[in-house]
């Protein structure tokens, strides 16, 4: 009996190792074990962005965005992780340190060093501030009591995020859209060109979130504008066009 116990320790411990226990195994390990477990958070944060869970998308995309950020270069990930991603050379060589694992507040990398993985996360982070009306303390919490100068400041960070994400691929529609979803939150006076890039979205069939829809139809002057997109926004949205889909 005592055999199989130890066995079974000794299992777990090699299938299921500890973040200790990946920094003993060398930093391309450990890179690949953070990286993964990164985006498996970022694929619930997707689905989670989609059910308006907007607590939820913040808190886990800030999360990846601080740990993916650092200072030094990375030396190397699995190969099976950079086909999967397709990573470049000069982006799996991004920046992201070990200390990263004890939950240190890591600064932020130059522009041109910042990993798919991280923008990914700073584009989710960006629109989710956006959907909650930059109602955030500075820790990216919820409060409804924050000022005006303070609602700005997260509008801010959420408009950096999403030119990150623009600047690092300006063919995506969806950040794009995000992008112009924030200008429109942000103030009435940046709803005409809001209005304009979504509209040219729309018009190409590349609006892929009910969300996004939702905000073009409150943005358009004509009702049937108006009619069509939210009938768009609540095909799209399912279940939770009740939230998404509001005009």
């Amino acid at each position: 009996m005592r055999t199989a116990v130890l066995t079974a320790t000794l299992l777990a411990s090699l299938l299921h190792p500890t973040a200790r226990d990946a920094r003993a195994c060398g930093n391309s390990y450990t890179h690949f074990y953070l990286l993964s477990s990164a985006t498996r958070e970022l694929d619930a944060a997707e689905r989670a962005l989609l059910q308006g869970s907007l607590r939820t998308v913040v808190a886990t995309s800030n999360r990846v965005a601080t740990i993916t950020t650092s200072g030094r270069p990375l030396r190397s990930f699995p190969r099976e992780f950079r086909d999967r991603h397709h990573l470049a050379r000069d982006q799996w060589e991004a920046p992201i340190d070990d200390d990263a694992l004890d939950g240190t507040a890591l600064p932020a990398a130059a522009p041109d060093a910042v990993a798919p993985i991280t923008v990914r996360a700073r584009m989710l982070r960006g629109i989710a501030i956006a959907r909650m009306n930059g109602m955030l303390n500075s820790l990216l919490a919820p409060n409804p009591r924050t000022t005006p100068s303070q609602r700005e400041a997260r509008f801010r960070i959420a408009l950096d995020d999403l030119a990150a994400a623009v600047s690092a691929n300006p063919t995506d529609t969806r950040a794009r859209a995000y992008q112009a979803e924030i200008r429109a939150r942000r103030a009435p006076g940046e709803h005409a060109a809001a209005r304009i890039i979504l509209r040219d979205l729309a018009r190409r069939d590349v609006l892929s979130d009910p969300w996004s829809w939702a905000q073009l139809a409150r943005l358009e002057e004509n009702e049937a504008a108006r009619a069509a997109a939210l009938s768009r926004c609540t095909a799209m949205a399912g279940r939770s066009a009740a939230r998404a889909c509001v005009p």
